[in-house]
């Protein structure tokens, strides 16, 4: 049986919903910084929900430093 930390998903779309209401509703400058920030939290985010997705990146690193 397998369990879904939602949790652990919330925690990282905050940031990001925090960026666009801020962009949205009180009109901020966003910098460079904040985008790659909230681009780093969504893909945390995708990554919790489906763990498949680094199954791709050791077997490239392992092919890389062999």
């Amino acid at each position: 049986m397998s369990v879904r930390p939602r949790a652990s998903i919330t925690a990282f779309l905050i940031p990001a919903v925090a960026l666009i209401l801020g962009i949205a509703v009180r009109h901020e400058r966003v910098s460079t910084v904040s985008l790659a920030g909230a681009a780093i939290c969504l893909l945390g985010a995708a990554i919790v929900r489906n763990p498949q997705m680094l199954r791709v990146v050791p077997r490239y690193l392992g092919e890389r430093l062999a």
